[in-house]
């Protein structure tokens, strides 16, 4: 029954226009002394009286309709609406007192891209292990499409012209952000100084200000994938209430983001936007964080392996945790494009 309201109402947006055109005409086939129709065998178009048909069905309720497919719809909707669906199904109507018996075949002009094959895209079938592989994977499809109405929603009524962006007109599935999230401690951080480490070339030593008393001196294993210079005075994000530990000999007090690809080859530094505080903790679309919750804590019940493993790039190399924007006071957190790595999308954050 969806179905039945979301083409009704694409017939009023789209077939208003040859409705109209349409009923212009047809009076002139109902007359007798008619010329048959282009392209037809040449047979005249005969008439039946009202009298010989069964009578029609009740025009349809969109109220009614509506509530049958668990659709939301407005006073306002249903009062614009229901004149011109019952417009359409009248005209219809009035189509079954045309005889057109003896009438040969009618090819209608103006068929080119009406028909689906002229407008649907031409994909190759995509095979999905399993559902939550589907959904994922399907966050970064784009194209063109078709709006339609929103089931148990309000219903959509422009139906646009399908140039526009998905994400523009796509409902966000609802988020639930964990205590575990809202938690962890990801701090803003300016890189003061990026040095070799002595003991590993895998390795860098980062100092870095956190807006804290101290800077904080942070051993990242970025060295195989960007220069210092990629680093070197940008706004990064600390994952601060992690314990302490030395690396190689040097202490290591944090950890900083990065997104990687699958097979680790090609590595970006996530960023904060520039006007981002040293020292704020980034947020989660608006969301209010908790306390930080204690190293130890962290430590004991892998609450960060938890986070981490669903923290994200998207395709324009936003970060988000599940689909859920990585904020700062100047806006979402990226990753950069650096001198040795190829270009990292729809990737893992770590």
């Amino acid at each position: 029954m969806s179905s039945a309201l979301s083409a009704s109402t694409t017939v009023v947006r789209r077939l208003h226009g040859r409705v109209a055109h349409a009923r212009a005409r047809v009076p002139r086939a109902f007359d007798p002394e008619s010329v048959p129709l282009e392209g037809s065998t040449g047979a005249k178009v005969k008439q039946f009286s009202e009298s010989e048909l069964p009578p029609l069905p009740p025009l349809p309720d969109l109220r009614e309709l509506a509530k049958m497919a668990a659709m939301d719809i407005s006073d306002a909707e249903v009062e614009a609406w229901t004149p011109q669906v019952h417009e359409i199904v009248k005209w219809f109507g009035e189509l079954r007192e045309i005889d057109l018996e003896g009438v040969g075949d009618y090819e209608a002009p103006g068929r080119e891209g009406l028909m689906a094959d002229d407008w649907m895209r031409d994909d190759e079938p995509v095979t999905f292990d399993n559902i939550e592989q589907m959904m994922e994977g399907s966050r970064f499809w784009d194209g063109k499409f078709v709006r339609v109405p929103a089931v148990g929603g309000a219903v959509a009524t422009d139906f646009g012209d399908g140039d526009e962006d998905v994400s523009a007109t796509t409902a966000t599935p609802k988020v639930e952000l964990t205590d575990e999230l809202l938690g962890m401690e990801l701090k803003i951080g300016r890189v003061l100084s990026v040095e070799d480490h002595p003991e590993s070339e895998k390795l860098y030593v980062e100092t870095v200000e956190c807006g804290e008393d101290e800077p904080r001196k942070i051993c990242s294993g970025l060295a195989p994938f960007m220069a210092k210079d990629d680093i070197l005075g940008k706004l990064v994000i600390v994952v601060a209430n992690l314990k302490a530990r030395n690396l190689g000999g040097v202490p290591s007090n944090g950890m900083l983001l990065a997104a990687s690809d699958a097979s680790h080859e090609n590595v970006e530094l996530l960023s904060a936007p520039e006007g981002a505080v040293p020292g704020e903790r980034v947020t989660w679309d608006g969301a209010e964080n908790i306390a930080p919750h204690g190293v130890n804590k962290v430590a004991k019940k892998k609450i960060w392996e938890g986070v981490q493993k669903d923290l994200k790039t998207d395709a324009n190399k936003g970060a988000n945790w599940n689909g859920v924007p990585m904020m700062t006071s100047a806006g979402q957190c990226v990753s950069l494009a650096n001198s040795k790595s190829a270009s990292v999308v729809n990737a893992s954050v770590g």
